[in-house]
């Protein structure tokens, strides 16, 4: 796990990175609801977000700071502030689940972690 966590950047695209990496870990959310995540479903006063499904998943202590670092960038990002999704590609389009995992699979890789990590490996 730290090898992973350390694999990420202190980028943008890195800090979205570790933050998606870090609620897969300890929530058990799944890709596709980590996509549709949106500003509105997170709520800072009980650190969770909730979706319109009423799911309620939890941001861990360890992750907090990152996602709320997360957030100020996406606040600055011109792009960003045009979306009401959370986790956005380069392209400005929220990400997809194949996309996850192939960011997934390469930190795996820099960390020189021997299993491929992917989103399965993250949730189980």
């Amino acid at each position: 796990r730290n090898a992973l966590f350390e694999s990420f950047d202190s980028s943008p695209i890195g800090l979205r990175n570790h933050v998606i990496a870090e609620l897969l870990y300890t929530s058990a959310i799944r890709p596709e609801q980590i996509c549709n995540l949106r500003f509105g479903d997170y709520k800072p006063e009980h650190r969770i977000f909730e979706t319109p499904k009423r799911q309620l998943i939890i941001v861990s202590e360890y992750g907090l700071p990152r996602l709320l670092a997360h957030i100020e960038a996406m606040k600055k990002n011109r792009r960003a502030r045009r979306q009401a999704h959370m986790f956005l590609g380069t392209n400005g389009k929220p990400l997809s689940p194949t996309r996850i995992s192939q960011f997934l699979k390469r930190h795996g890789r820099l960390a020189g972690l021997r299993k491929v990590v992917g989103l399965r490996t993250l949730r189980h």
